[in-house]
C-alpha cells in the first residue's frame, strides 16, 4: 500500500502520467499496475486506498467487501425492512417481558400472602 501512495504522489509531482521515463521506471520496479490503477481511478483514487484501508483494519478479504458492497446496492431496502420489523419484534416482546415479571412478582405476593395466613390459621388451630 506504501508503493501506492508513493507512485500516486510521483505521477502527481513529476508531470502526470505522460512522463514516459516515470511509466518505464514502474514498469522495471514492477509497478506498472499502479499506473493503471491511476489511470483508471485518476484523483479519486485515495477512495479506493481509503476504502482498501478500512477493509484492511476490519480483516476483511475481497470477498467480504464485493459481498458487501452487492449487498448495499441491491439488498439495502430489504434488510433496512427487515431490520425494523425485527426491532418492533424485540420492542413488543420487552413490553411482554415486563408485563409478565410485574405479574409474576405479583402472583408472588399473593403465594407468600397465603402462606402466612396459612401458617397463622395452623397456628390458631392447633392451640
Amino acid at each position: 500500500m506504501k508503493d501506492t501512495a508513493r507512485s500516486s504522489y510521483h505521477i502527481k509531482h513529476w508531470g502526470g502520467p505522460d512522463n514516459r521515463y516515470y511509466w518505464q521506471y514502474l514498469k522495471l520496479v514492477q509497478l506498472h499496475d499502479i499506473t493503471k490503477i491511476y489511470q483508471e481511478f485518476g484523483s479519486g483514487i485515495w477512495n479506493f486506498v481509503k476504502l482498501c484501508k478500512e477493509a484492511k483494519a476490519a480483516k476483511m478479504g475481497v470477498s467480504q467487501v464485493v459481498n458487501l458492497l452487492k449487498i448495499a446496492t441491491n439488498q439495502l431496502s430489504s434488510v433496512q425492512y427487515r431490520y425494523q420489523t425485527l426491532q418492533e419484534h424485540n420492542n413488543k416482546f420487552e413490553s411482554i417481558l415486563k408485563t409478565k415479571s410485574r405479574e409474576l412478582q405479583y402472583i408472588n405476593r399473593l403465594v407468600n400472602l397465603d402462606q402466612i395466613n396459612l401458617g397463622t390459621l395452623f397456628v390458631s388451630l392447633s392451640i
